[in-house]
């Protein structure tokens, strides 16, 4: 292999992991999201149960 062949690889090697690479922050930037959302879903149901609850207790 000359080292004009290495350096083509090597750069080719470089764009493919820095694709890769934006491509995992793009993902988790997506996970975190929907998991932002599940927890802010999850948090409105835990208020609204408590809410009943309270209502509840304060007739008895």
């Amino acid at each position: 292999m000359s080292q004009t062949d290495a350096g083509k690889y090597l750069k080719e090697w470089w764009a493919e992991r820095d694709s890769a690479g934006s491509k995992i922050a793009a993902t988790l930037t997506s996970i975190t999201e929907q998991a932002l959302r599940l927890a802010g879903t999850v948090w409105e149901e835990a208020v609204r149960t408590a809410t009943a609850e309270h209502a509840i207790l304060e007739k008895v």
